[in-house]
This record gives structure tokens, sequence and C-alpha cells, in this order.
């Protein structure tokens, strides 16, 4: 099955009986829509089983000289998960949990973080040595379509990678470019810079961890829906509500509607809980305030 934005688009219009030759919703109208639902129902679904899909990290070595730190862009809701610092002295190395403050607690703990707006504030000071960790949410990639990316046909190790295809007009030298992995749930394994851009070729720096099938696409953009293979159902239904809803159908859009609750709440099923032999435990954390703010 076609899981890229081209077989998306297919499988919409099947589902909705939309004919392929027609002027109501063009191609780049239902990736939009795509887009739309991806992020305002599709993300908040997949969120709220709390199982942790779009968890990542972005780490931070610390020097003594940073007190404030921006919540990474792509944070789905601009918030984080935890802070936790890598310590390492000649008795004890460890990841160990930052403890959040609120601003009016700060006078009455010996350290930690707060957030100030977009801002996550350390507490008393700056940490001097270490790599920190931000735990949040990446929020995905928007789908773009067929002519936004290319496919690696050619991997020449350490300097360039050749593409199926020439590069696509939206890439090109010195272009913050994305690898995309070509199987679920489609990653994006590599952010990087373009070098030179001719043709079908591309210099790279680094084509570690980049294969044959993998695509190359602008920064923050994929061919895919970055979510669970089992939720592309939902997201293509979701769609085709919409395209009732627009076209003032309502019965479609009742039976759309009762067809999505129906399929949301068997899916649920499938992506609750990750792990089934082995239950959440709660465990004692670790605290670094005698380490750090002493």
């Amino acid at each position: 099955m076609d899981f890229t934005s081209t077989g998306l688009i297919a499988q919409i219009k099947r589902r909705a009986l939309i004919p392929t030759s027609q002027n109501l919703f063009t191609s780049s109208d239902i990736i939009d829509m795509l887009n739309e639902e991806l992020q305002n129902r599709i993300v908040p679904y997949i969120m709220n089983v709390r199982e942790d899909y779009f968890l990542t990290y972005d780490e931070i070595t610390q020097d003594g000289t940073q007190t404030e730190i921006d919540i990474p862009y792509d944070a789905i809701g601009n918030k984080i998960n935890q802070i936790t610092l890598y310590t390492s002295t000649t008795d004890d190395s460890f990841y160990a949990t930052i403890p959040r403050l609120t601003p009016s607690q700060i006078n009455d703990y010996f350290g930690g973080y707060y957030i100030e707006g977009n801002k996550i504030k350390l507490y008393p000071k700056a940490i001097s040595s270490g790599k920190l960790r931000i735990y949040y949410y990446k929020r995905p990639s928007e789908i773009v379509a067929s002519t936004r990316w290319s496919i690696v046909s050619t991997i020449n190790t350490n300097t360039s990678i050749v593409c199926s295809t020439n590069l696509p007009a939206n890439i090109t030298t010195g272009s913050e470019i994305d690898i995309v992995k070509n199987i679920q749930p489609w990653d994006t394994i590599k952010e990087t810079t373009a070098g030179t851009v001719s043709g079908a070729t591309v210099n790279l720096s680094d084509t570690s961890d980049i294969s044959v099938g993998y695509y190359v696409c602008s920064k923050d953009e994929s061919p895919f829906a970055q979510i669970p293979q089992d939720t592309i159902p939902l997201l293509i239904q979701s769609v085709v509500v919409r395209m009732m809803e627009y076209m003032g159908d309502t019965n479609g859009l009742q039976a759309g509607l009762l067809t999505y609750a129906q399929m949301e709440s068997d899916n649920r099923g499938l992506i609750s809980p990750r792990v089934d032999a082995q239950p959440k435990k709660i465990s004692v954390k670790n605290r670094l305030s005698r380490y750090l703010w002493r």
C-alpha cells in the first residue's frame, strides 16, 4: 500500500467517492486538509492515549553559561515532558531528573528550573557541566506533495547521495533538509544542510544512517503522515468527514462521523498500551540538587 501523500489522496477519493477528474477538491486542497486533520484531530487523539508516541529529546552540553533555553520550536503544545542531566564524577554517573519549580517556589527550593513564556530558566544559576536533556513531544512534519521530495537511489559514502529523479526546486545548495525513512513510522532520521545540489545529486558532509529508498525533503516536511500506521485509516476518515462538511452533505457527514467514532474506539485498543506484559512502574527519581547547586 502506498502511504505517501499520493497514496493517501487516492484512498481519500475512493472512500469519499470523489471522481479522479473533478474541480471541487484539488490534490493541494486534500493535502491541506490532511495536515489540518493531522494536527487538529489525530495528533491530540494519539497524545490522549499517553503512550509517548512523539516523545524525543534535545541534548545540550552545559558549560556554566546558559541560564535560559528555548523550548524546542517543534514541541507539540509548546510544552516539554521533563528535563534530566547526565552527570559524571569519579564515583557516580547517571541521568537524573531536574525538579520543576513555579516562579513562586524559587526561593523555597535549592535548585531546579521553571517555565517563563517560551523559555526554560535554570535556577539559581547555570549548570557548569554535564549534558542536559530536554524531553518533549515532537510535532509530525508537514505532509507534502511528490513535487517536493525525491528518493535516494545511490549513496556515495560520506560525500553525496544520488536520487532517482532530479532534486525538486525547493531543495537547493545550502537548503536545510530532512532525510525520512521509507518504513513506518516514517521517522525523520537526519536533519542536515545540503551541500552543492546538481540535478539528482546532493553533496552531504555525512551520509551515515541514510539508506537507498529513503526520502529527501525540505526541513520539517515529509511524504508521509508521521504517525503509527494503524492510525492512518483514522486520518483518511477524518478528511472524508471534512469533505462531507464542505459539500453540505448532511447524511454523508452524519454517517462519516459515526464511522470515525467507531474506528477511533477500535483503534485505541491497537495503540495502547504499547507494552502488554509489563505495566509501568513508579520509582523514586534521582535528584541533582546535591551535585549542581551546592
